[in-house]
């Protein structure tokens, strides 16, 4: 089984975990347990996304994308880097390229299980979901997953990772460093003095080469990125000095705060660019359309047992969950997912179900896996291709006997 294109595994810790709310708030080691909203981002165009926006997938997606960078680096200036990487593609017995895959795999996830900003209490949590999801959907030895996944775990760790570890190769904290150092990056975004001696790669090189190489290649490029994607929150100044070298930040200007604006142009470049929703609904996109929709839909029927449920995408809003709802869903999963069905009559069902005045929880759970949240517009859109292609005399009793037999009411046909 190969590894996933990165833009399914893009999706998979998106729609699993960054597009969920998170549950605590976080006061250093105290948890308090009380859900809350994501962040509405809206763009000029009118898509609309709900996203975490502090350590949700801008985050974790740059910390991946940071990866193939921080091994240049680590190439360039790193004895025994290069051999260590050498013989751990000869070890596990895969490409290098693989190797850096399954590390930007890593980083990717290392949020996956947080709960609540502040101090990171769950990365045991996000190393279990990397482990599982590098053993079950790319087919990745148990012990080759847990050394990958425990860099999560034991990220800012070392000696337990070291221990855990060093019998396989005593450089193998290299792996861990790797991760290590693209999260330490992102922290630039939370601090009014970022120091880049906090760098794992700084103990590999002289004061000369972090203040005229690593401070303008990588740390001011990177810190333009957070920039550029609105996620500033504090001055984010850096600050370093050692053996009579000195970086003096005195250039830059940035005005603490994110930027929402800047932050939803900046998802949903990130969302065109690895196909994480479907903007422009139309013929040629059915198929993914109606595979969302029903991923939504079996969420739903997992996650809503019967019973009152006093929080809905982070907000109070008690909603009782009774059999009606479960079987809705499966009445409109039963269309989506038969392949006698035409995709017209398929694309009908999905509108009745987006259009109905019940089942608001199902809607949330099929725009939370449509990666779009703009009700208004998808309906539109599904509106507008049904006038031009799939015209019917009856379309509105079409739709509305959807609604009726979704909600068992029986109709006379």
């Amino acid at each position: 089984m190969p590894i996933p294109a990165f833009d399914e595994i893009v999706d998979y810790v998106n729609y699993h975990y960054y597009s969920k709310p998170m549950t605590v708030v976080n006061i250093k080691r105290l948890q308090i347990p009380f859900p809350h909203p994501l962040r509405d981002l809206k763009t000029p165009d009118g898509a609309r996304f709900s996203v975490r926006a502090s350590h949700g997938l801008l985050h974790a997606l740059s910390a991946a994308n940071l990866i193939d960078k921080i091994d240049e680096y680590y190439t360039k200036y790193v004895p025994d880097y290069a051999e260590f990487m050498n013989e751990s593609v000869r070890y596990f017995g895969i490409e290098r390229e693989k190797l850096i895959q399954l590390i930007k795999i890593a980083a990717l996830f290392h949020d996956a299980g947080r709960q609540g900003d502040g101090m990171d209490l769950w990365d045991p949590v996000s190393g279990l979901a990397c482990k599982n999801y590098l053993i079950e959907q790319c087919d990745i030895a148990e012990h080759v997953a847990i050394i990958i996944a425990d860099t999560i775990v034991y990220k800012d760790d070392k000696d337990i990772y070291v221990n855990q570890h060093s019998s396989r190769h005593p450089l193998i904290d290299f792996f861990r460093q790797l991760v290590n150092m693209a999260d330490t990056l992102e922290v630039i975004r939370t601090r009014h003095i970022f120091k880049p001696e906090y760098l794992p790669l700084a103990a590999y090189v002289t004061p000369q080469q972090m203040v005229e190489e690593i401070i303008p290649g990588l740390i001011i490029p990177y810190r333009e990125h957070i920039v550029k994607q609105g996620r500033f929150s504090k001055k984010g100044l850096i600050s370093y000095e050692s053996n009579g070298f000195k970086y003096e930040d005195t250039n830059f200007k940035s005005k603490p705060g994110k930027n929402f604006d800047a932050m939803a142009i900046a998802y949903k470049e990130t969302v065109v660019e690895h196909h994480l929703s479907i903007l422009n609904i139309n013929e040629n996109n059915l198929d993914e359309l109606f595979k969302k929709a029903l991923r939504g839909i079996d969420t739903y029927k997992n996650e809503n047992r019967i019973g009152i449920k006093f929080f809905h995408g982070g907000f109070f809003a008690p909603r009782y969950h009774g059999k009606t709802g479960y079987n809705r869903a499966e009445y409109y999963e039963g269309i989506l997912n038969s392949p006698e069905i035409v995709q017209g009559d398929k694309l009908k069902a999905l509108y009745a179900l987006l259009a109905s005045h019940d089942g608001a929880t199902l809607q949330e759970e099929v725009l939370r896996s449509f990666n779009q949240t703009n009700l208004s517009l998808v309906k539109l859109q599904i509106a507008e291709l049904l006038k031009k292609s799939y015209s019917a005399p009856n379309l509105n009793n079409e739709l509305k006997e959807h609604v009726f037999i979704a909600n068992g009411v029986k109709v006379m046909i």
